[in-house]
């Protein structure tokens, strides 16, 4: 490393091994400089009395003199271990024509989160939101603002940052990376609208669920403002939930006694939607088959893996399932105890039992 650029002078040798443990830092800090032209003695000095975060302050000192902000080494000094975050953060409020006293001191005080707050500041004052109330609740939230910045930037490309979402938005900042998860869901299928996102902002989690669950929704023309309550009510289960009632309306089977099983079962959603899936896609999802499923839903966790094995499924499956529902039982609790088992492996027994027992043909 201190090869490539020839530095490697007994001196330096001597200083390597007097702080061995940083060794590698400080002769990667010195070679940064160096290739910059920046290896003064005062900047070496500077290195040799922070070795633990030599590097970053190399990389910070480079950052400084390329945006023409020397005036502030000391306090990149004074803010060591955190010198690169506030040294990007300084040269983006240059940039933005943002580094004013104020704006330098609100770095200084906050250097571990300083790069994140300037991102922030700038996005900000490009929607012409930076006023001192605005700028204050960034500061209170330093600790969120790599999230909160991240979020603002996605409403912003959504166009969707404005006095009333940024204030939703820090009423939960520590729920603000959720938020941007769910809110980039909803712009690649063109579903980031008001409506969808203060459906988000109301759910102080599950986002990654909720959004899906929406888009789901959208999809079939059924995200209607029942719905959307019906989503924030059970948002654990909402992607579930959406893929139930949008499967069961592609069959003319969502009724209202169908929706109230259903939410009467959130807990079952999952492995009732693997289910209504592989019935969908056998064209065998009708009523007579739906209600078989629901009248036996305490045991659908069962009745899923049962439909997986046999997928693709035939009705003479399903028949057999109610026939032999009994002897059946005895199976989905070896399923259920053995979780991760590989179902196919127990395929062969459960078909022997099952035939020589209740008379069943699979």
């Amino acid at each position: 490393m201190l090869v490539k650029v020839n530095l490697l002078t007994l001196e330096n040798r001597q200083v390597l091994l007097q702080n061995a443990k940083y060794a590698i830092h400080l002769a990667c800090a010195f070679s940064k400089l160096a290739e910059a032209n920046l290896l003064t003695r005062d900047n070496r000095q500077a290195l040799l009395q922070n070795p633990e975060h030599s590097s970053g302050l190399a990389d910070a000192f480079v950052a400084l003199v390329k945006a023409d902000l020397q005036e502030h080494r000391q306090a990149l000094l004074q803010n060591a271990k955190y010198a690169v975050s506030l040294a990007n953060g300084l040269v983006k409020l240059a940039k933005a024509g943002l580094l004013t006293a104020e704006n330098r001191q609100a770095l200084l005080q906050n250097s571990k989160h300083a790069d994140s707050l300037a991102n922030g500041f700038t996005i900000l004052v490009n929607v012409d939101l930076l006023n001192p109330e605005n700028h204050l609740t960034m500061l209170r939230n330093a600790e969120h603002a790599s999230s909160l910045t991240s979020a603002l930037e996605v409403l912003a490309k959504a166009n969707l940052l404005n006095a009333y979402n940024y204030r939703a938005l820090l009423q939960n900042p520590e729920r603000a990376d959720g938020l941007t998860v769910g809110l980039k869901m909803l712009m690649r299928s063109r579903f980031h609208t008001q409506q969808n996102l203060d459906t988000l902002l109301q759910c102080s989690k599950y986002h990654g669920r909720l959004a899906p669950a929406l888009m789901r929704l959208a999809k079939t023309e059924l995200l209607s403002s029942d719905n959307r309550e019906v989503l924030l009510q059970n948002a654990p289960h909402s992607y579930d939930l959406a893929n139930a009632f949008s499967m069961l309306n592609s069959a003319q089977l969502l009724t209202l006694d169908h929706r109230q099983v259903l939410l009467q079962n959130v807990q079952h959603l999952y492995s009732l939607s693997v289910s209504l899936y592989i019935l969908t896609n056998a064209g065998l999802l009708n009523h007579e088959n739906l209600q078989i499923l629901l009248d036996n839903i305490s045991s659908i966790s069962g009745i899923q893996r049962y439909l997986e094995i046999f997928n693709p499924v035939t009705q003479q499956n399903i028949e057999n399932l109610v026939a032999c529902r009994h002897q059946l039982s005895d199976f989905f609790e070896k399923l259920q105890e053995n979780p991760k088992a590989n179902p196919r492996e127990l395929v062969q027994d459960f078909r022997v039992h099952v035939t020589k027992s209740a008379g069943c043909s699979f």
